[in-house]
């Protein structure tokens, strides 16, 4: 590695050493779960952020396994965003948004998750 390079990175380490830091795998969206604990891994990276795309596209099983394998400390997981509240709620999008919530919350406690935040959904 570059001098530079390394300094960069030791630098950036000695931010990241801060227990109430997490990095968010938003910021590396088009990134599949794997590959953002790889890059964790090599940043020395163990608070982190899920997102639930990331976790639907490999699974609920796989994901945890992940993680927990990875011995990742999981600050907070962004679940389903929900439809508008005025939505019709007999074509079933009701029933999904909270069978998607208690999925999302069920499996924040299998990875000792601190908070798990949804988005309400718009009112009209």
């Amino acid at each position: 590695m570059l001098p530079r390079a390394e300094a960069a990175l030791t630098k950036f380490r000695t931010v990241f050493g801060h227990p109430r830091l997490s990095v968010n795998s938003v910021s590396s969206y088009r990134q599949p779960l794997a590959a953002d604990i790889a890059m964790w891994r090599d940043l020395g990276i163990e608070h982190v952020g899920l997102i639930l795309p990331k976790i639907d596209e490999i699974g609920w099983d796989e994901a945890r396994e992940m993680v927990n394998g990875a011995g990742l400390r999981v600050s907070t997981i962004f679940g389903p965003t929900y439809r508008p509240l005025g939505a019709d709620h007999t074509i079933g999008s009701w029933d999904e948004d909270r069978a998607r919530t208690v999925e999302t919350v069920e499996f924040g406690a299998s990875v000792s998750a601190a908070s798990v935040y949804v988005c309400s959904g718009a009112a009209s």
